[in-house]
């Protein structure tokens, strides 16, 4: 779930470069997390992080106007032309992971059981008050904190994900090496933000330390798997001659 500033004119030229290789990067991790759930039939993202996720981008998506307004008592400058059209995006991108963990999600082995659906409603629910409560609250107009700490929490949740799936189904390594250099590629637009802290910066770290280890577990589970094919394929040579 890639952030968005509404002013593009304080990055310079190299900062630009590295937002747009951000969002690419975001946009193809998205693309390849669908596709692996298409082929495994199953969901790539975590549940908990997905209602999260999408409960932000749609209130964004609304919050945010083209002209600057006051919502809740908070001051909401306008945002730029192009991050309107991106946040509907996301919400595209996000409602087909959504779409499939409700298809597939209720036939597979979960704590929910025969509550999938009450659950995941309520869930959903929760996040969808909870995100404008955070935001409204702490007066976090752009967003910014709250997308760092969703993207710590997906982070996170990825490691718990792979260590429920031992056979890897729904997760893609390229998925994961291009979330994990998006995030790190958009840390450079820090310094332009109107309201930076050594927080946002200490989100990015463990983001980044979180998606290093999914990473690595995720190749050398890969790589485990290669060579017990390679030796199925050898043994079974083997016995044909």
């Amino acid at each position: 779930m890639p952030f968005y500033i509404r002013d593009l004119s304080g990055l310079s030229s190299v900062q630009l470069t590295l937002l747009v290789l951000g969002f690419v990067l975001w946009a193809i991790a998205y693309a390849l997390i669908i596709r692996q759930g298409f082929l495994d039939k199953t969901y790539g993202i975590p549940w908990f992080s997905l209602c999260l996720n999408f409960s932000w981008e749609i209130f964004m998506a609304v919050y945010c106007p083209s002209q600057s307004r006051t919502l809740g008592g908070v001051y909401c400058p306008g945002s730029h032309g192009i991050w309107l059209p991106l946040l509907g995006l996301w919400c595209l991108l996000d409602a087909i992971i959504f779409t499939q963990f409700l298809i597939y999600g209720r036939h597979q082995k979960t704590v929910m059981g025969r509550f999938f659906y009450p659950i995941v409603i309520g869930f959903f629910g929760f996040s969808a008050l909870a995100v404008p409560l955070f935001i409204f609250y702490f007066s976090d107009t752009d967003g910014q904190g709250l997308a760092w700490i969703l993207n710590l929490v997906m982070s996170t949740l990825f490691i718990v994900l792979y260590f429920s799936r031992p056979d890897l189904k729904g997760l893609s390594l390229g998925a994961a090496w291009a979330k994990m250099l998006g995030s790190l590629f958009m840390v450079v637009t820090f310094p332009s933000l109107t309201r930076i802290s050594a927080l946002l910066y200490l989100l990015a770290f463990c983001i980044f330390v979180a998606d290093s280890i999914y990473v690595f577990l995720l190749t050398s589970r890969c790589r485990a798997i290669g060579r017990q094919a390679s030796r199925g394929e050898q043994g079974m040579n083997a016995a044909a001659a």
